[in-house]
Parts: C-alpha cells; sequence; structure tokens
C-alpha cells in the first residue's frame, strides 16, 4: 500500500526495513543485513537496478 505524505514524498508499506537517505544520497544498511550477508567496514557492494526497485549485494571474489 503506498501512501503520499505532506510534503509529497510516497511512502511504501512494505514487509522490510524502512530508512532515509541523506542529502549525500547515502543510506546506511541495518546492522542486522550486515550481519546476515557479511558486509563489513570497507567490503564492497554491488547495486543493479531491476524492474523491482534497487538489488544490493555484496562483492564476492571468485577463486
Amino acid at each position: 500500500m503506498c501512501q503520499t505524505d505532506f510534503k509529497g514524498c510516497i511512502t511504501i508499506q512494505a514487509a522490510g526495513i524502512i530508512r532515509h537517505m541523506d542529502n549525500a544520497g547515502r543510506l546506511v544498511i541495518p546492522k542486522e543485513y550486515r550481519d546476515q550477508f557479511q558486509i563489513g567496514s570497507g567490503n564492497k557492494v554491488e547495486i543493479l537496478g531491476t524492474d523491482e526497485g534497487l538489488l544490493v549485494r555484496p562483492v564476492v571474489k571468485k577463486e
């Protein structure tokens, strides 16, 4: 379900964690997800645009 607030921003109600992006375009990945997907400080992530939105996943080195 989508709602529009008084500033015209769209809020999507989903079964996830909602975060705010700062003025520099940064978004904090919640600690629960960083732990679950083993993303630590300095690790690289890949960001892909999909039909559903953005997909963020850790970069895994190939052996």
